[in-house]
């Protein structure tokens, strides 16, 4: 099964990310990564994990077209 379909079918529709990775003034763009993909938003509503529990914004994951998955963290660095 490939990965963004195994995820897919795990994970609640309500944290997916539909369009650009874009959160307090940071953003991802995505036209050049791979397809097909799934972005999940750990500050929505219905994310798998939950603070403390959440230590990155998005989880990126696309199934590589050359059979090498991604699963891929994304997190904003804050400053003080």
């Amino acid at each position: 099964m490939a990965l963004v379909t195994s995820f897919g079918n795990r994970v609640n529709p309500n944290c997916l990310v539909s369009g650009g990775v874009k959160k307090a003034g940071c953003k991802v763009k995505m036209e050049d990564a791979p397809k097909p993909r799934l972005v999940i938003d750990f500050d929505k509503p219905g994310a798998p994990l939950k603070p403390p529990q959440a230590l990155c914004d998005y989880l990126f994951v696309a199934d590589g077209n050359d059979g090498a998955d991604w699963i891929a963290p994304l997190a904003r660095i804050l400053h003080e």
